[in-house]
């Protein structure tokens, strides 16, 4: 448990898991208390059902609808702070207060937010289906050698791999992402193009962007090699604090 205190507008959470209004202590269930403790340790990070199933219920099986029944009743316990637990269709649900929310934690109103990368899946573009597994395999490279390499906060595969397509276009609200790696995947008779592009997720300015062509044939010594190129390129450019050399490329 996270000894750190959450203040969720006028309510505070307190590390021995109590919720208190001025004084006043709250009087909240244990599962729906379990369930906001762990998201309010994610910090803005989405949890998804899975791992809120996890932390309420500790492996023990129950219906999906046991956390929407405990979300609900927290949502009306909350009164006006309620606003901060946000809903990610389908998905799952994050605690949407701002770092200073946290006592103890580094930084003031006036400091900037903390850099928080998501990896979204790239997307194939070519009529070759199985490219999809490829680009996956690419995005969850990328992301790996980036988490490995750096100390900044990083999104994990399990939330950000939820966004797809259309989707896209709401995973930085919904992640609490500060900025969003996405690409995509084309092919070109024995010939594959990898388009990556950074983006601010305030603005969708295009903070760097490029594109790497690769010959097929072995499809994971490929997947290390562009996955490794962009890596270097977005550490080398944008992520320079905490980073360390990047891990060399796996050996069969």
């Amino acid at each position: 448990m996270d000894t750190t205190e959450c203040h969720i507008g006028h309510l505070v959470l307190q590390p021995h898991r109590q919720l208190l209004d001025g004084a006043r202590r709250l009087p909240v269930g244990s599962k729906a208390l379990a369930l906001l403790s762990a998201l309010a340790e994610a910090k803005g990070e989405l949890l998804t059902k899975d791992e809120l199933m996890a932390a309420g219920w500790q492996g023990v099986y129950v219906e999906e609808n046991a956390i929407q029944v405990h979300i609900a009743a927290l949502r009306k316990l909350m009164g006006h702070a309620a606003d901060s637990l946000v809903t990610v269709r389908g998905v799952g649900y994050r605690l949407d207060i701002p770092t200073n929310g946290y006592s103890g934690s580094v930084g003031t109103d006036s400091s900037p937010a903390e850099t928080t990368l998501a990896v979204l899946p790239f997307d194939n573009l070519s009529s070759d289906a199985d490219l999809g597994f490829f680009a996956d395999g690419i995005s969850e490279e990328i992301l790996g050698r980036i988490v490995r390499a750096c100390s900044m906060k990083v999104i994990g595969r399990t939330s950000s791999f939820q966004f797809r397509g259309s989707d896209k276009a709401h995973a930085a609200e919904q992640l609490g992402a500060t900025l969003i790696l996405d690409g995509s995947i084309q092919r070109s008779a024995d010939r594959v193009r990898i388009s990556a592009n950074l983006l601010d997720a305030a603005t969708l300015a295009t903070l760097w962007s490029d594109h790497f062509d690769h010959d097929l044939g072995d499809i994971f010594e490929m997947q290390d090699d562009i996955a490794a190129a962009i890596a270097e390129a977005l550490i080398a450019s944008f992520f320079p604090t905490g980073a360390t050399s990047i891990p060399p490329k796996r050996v069969a």
